[in-house]
């Protein structure tokens, strides 16, 4: 592996990196020899969340649900569109 990094001429920080780990964190997900799993510290609000003690509080969390969905759904179009434009900046186009 670091002959690939030699050959292509790239360099590696040291302080960056970590060789021989058993579970690292990529994206908000844990990988691990177990497979792919949640980072723990994003679900940790639903493990938190309280269970609703009838079907009107039910459905207001399904209402609440819903909207953090949207509102993370929003979120990542923002940044799409925001690094869309970064890079159109570059080139001297924008969306």
């Amino acid at each position: 592996m670091l002959q690939r990094f030699e050959q292509a001429n790239l360099q590696l920080h040291p302080s960056k990196c970590a060789f021989v780990q058993c579970r690292v964190q990529y994206l908000d997900f844990v990988l691990s020899e177990k497979g792919v799993a949640a980072s723990p510290e994003k679900v940790k609000a639903v493990h938190n969340f309280p269970t609703p003690k009838c079907v009107k509080e039910n459905t207001n969390q399904d209402r609440r649900l819903e909207n953090l969905k949207a509102k993370a759904s929003l979120r990542m179009a923002y940044k799409a569109v925001a690094k869309a434009n970064k890079k159109a900046h570059r080139n001297n186009k924008r969306f």
